[in-house]
């Protein structure tokens, strides 16, 4: 993929749309060879951009890819990560540390179009303890998962207008909600939309969308909210919806949901729609070892097979995900599935996500955190918290082990996910101290 396909895209073509100015292929064009001269001229080879503007963020993103700098795009901009940050410069939301950049435009600057890059990009997953991790990849293996995406999920489709819950700043994002719409030649809507209220907005404009969404969004949107103007599609990735949850979503949104597997060290891997099976995405090889995925694709961040700790049966029709080996404990010498708990528990009305964790006070045991739905906060309202945590108790007796019924129980109707998607386990043992 050529770097600079969206410049070829008429000057008029909107790219990024808002209900009070789009701003368009020209505009922008502008805009980043301004940044790039800005970059170059300050001799900058790497920067650290974190930025909720998606103006900002793209224009900036463009900047380094065409002046090859590398670009390091962390999870959040706390003190701690700034110090942990090796880069020239900060460009974004990083106060007094962030340099300053001017988003003018120069109509006299000249278009030089380029063929490649020699950016790297760096991201960031917490995975399940909450340590960062930094994962790099290159500006081509990017190119090429998105020409992988449009292949698999574009065939007929005109100019959409993508709008996303999850922030860029993660691979999934920045995959789906800014390198995919932008270099496909569709539009990109100028904010995150992170509460289900949000979407009138773009109901409301009558265009043509796509929905790039997270689990939880997708538990919460259909249980009281009605949408005006349903998406033609919607992805979802950062973790695993149950058949019920994604059929009850896509009779809420009336529109078809795909699930999308994968991660920062991988790439993308599978994905499924309602009652299928996984499918490996094109140019994924895969193998399987004592009941582990291991896979190698041009996604990887890695030449080399990658294991990716989930447990999968390959059937006729393509795969199924059993949940990862490294949440199977042993509690008095019996093995128990923390993913097991998390599905039958949100299969119960009460429960929109839930988190299943060890805990050791002078022997383990299993405890675990609910996301509580409307239903669930209406029980506590007439029954109170501990009758509501004897009930689902009673329920999850049905279908798991006495031994697996978690022993203490903490109740919010916060997400249990973080901005990229992940339940951070650090996090989640603070409700317990």
């Amino acid at each position: 993929m050529n770097i600079d396909a969206w410049k070829t895209f008429p000057d008029e073509h909107v790219l990024i749309a808002s209900p009070e100015h789009d701003i368009t292929v020209g505009q922008i064009r502008n805009l980043a060879f301004s940044v790039q001269n800005q970059l170059e001229q300050a001799d900058v080879q790497s920067c650290a951009l974190f930025t909720a503007d998606i103006l900002q963020f793209v224009v900036v993103f463009q900047a380094c890819i065409a002046a090859d700098i590398d670009v390091v795009l962390p999870a959040n901009n706390l003190p701690e990560t700034i110090s942990c940050l090796d880069v020239d410069c900060f460009i974004g939301d990083w106060g007094e540390q962030a340099l300053s950049i001017n988003m003018s435009t120069n109509s006299k600057l000249a278009t030089k179009l380029k063929t490649h890059s020699s950016s790297k990009v760096t991201l960031f997953t917490s995975g399940s303890t909450g340590q960062p991790k930094s994962i790099t990849r290159s500006v081509v293996q990017l190119f090429k998962e998105v020409e992988v995406l449009n292949q698999t999920f574009s065939q007929g489709s005109s100019q959409l207008l993508f709008v996303s819950t999850v922030s860029h700043q993660h691979i999934y994002g920045l995959l789906f909600t800014i390198l995919w719409p932008l270099f496909k030649g569709h539009s990109i809507w100028h904010k995150l939309i992170p509460f289900e209220e949000m979407i009138d907005d773009i109901s409301q404009l009558k265009k043509t969308w796509v929905l790039v969404s997270s689990p939880a969004f997708l538990k919460r949107i259909y249980e009281s909210h009605h949408v005006e103007v349903s998406p033609v599609k919607v992805f979802s990735s950062g973790g695993v919806l149950t058949n019920e949850q994604h059929q009850q979503a896509e009779q809420k949104l009336s529109a078809p949901i795909i699930q999308v597997y994968g991660s920062s060290e991988t790439g993308g891997i599978a994905h499924r729609g309602l009652h299928q099976d996984w499918q490996f995405f094109e140019e994924v090889s895969a193998k399987i070892t004592k009941g582990q995925l291991w896979v190698k694709s041009p996604f990887c961040f890695q030449n080399d097979w990658l294991c990716t700790q989930d447990l999968i049966e390959v059937t006729d029709d393509g795969f199924k995900l059993l949940g990862r080996s490294d949440r199977i404990v042993k509690i008095e010498e019996k093995r128990i599935s923390l993913n097991l708990i998390e599905q039958q528990a949100v299969k119960l009305d009460w429960v929109v996500d839930a988190a299943a964790l060890v805990l050791e006070q002078g022997r383990q045991y299993i405890a675990a955190v609910f996301e509580i739905s409307e239903s669930g906060v209406e029980f506590i309202k007439q029954h109170g918290e501990v009758e509501l945590k004897k009930t689902i108790k009673a329920a999850l007796s049905q279908s798991i082990d006495k031994i697996a019924l978690p022993r203490k129980i903490r109740f919010t109707t916060a997400p249990l996910v973080n901005a990229q998607g992940k339940k951070v386990k650090a996090e989640l043992l603070k409700l317990f101290i």
